[in-house]
């Protein structure tokens, strides 16, 4: 799997540590995405820590692509710290592989 990144791959992983980031976490796991993007990878090299957020994607929801599309959802937006418009999102949603039982990955999509 390691071989697929970067890109468009997301992998959710058992957390190591029960307490490790669990505002963003509630079934001790932890999903995480190795960049291509241009904008992302600047962004970290320039703070020099790796993002750790949430999507603005809920799960089973439409995807969203541009600003706009956030303001008329049904987000909460106070919850939201920094958001970068860099214009219209143009590719699809990245694959997600459940990791957590090592002896059966499974493509959740």
């Amino acid at each position: 799997l390691i071989s697929k990144s970067p890109g468009k791959q997301t992998f959710i992983l058992s957390k190591k540590e029960d307490n490790f980031l669990n505002h963003l976490s509630i079934n001790n796991s932890i999903a995480i995405r190795i960049s291509k993007d241009y904008f992302s990878n600047l962004l970290i090299e320039q703070i020099k820590v790796p993002i750790i957020s949430t999507s603005v994607n809920l799960s089973g929801e439409k995807q969203i692509n541009e600003y706009s599309e956030i303001e008329t959802s049904e987000l909460d937006l106070s919850l939201i710290d920094y958001f970068f418009d860099i214009g219209a999102l143009k590719s699809e949603p990245s694959s997600i592989y459940d990791c957590t039982n090592i002896d059966k990955i499974i493509r959740v999509r």
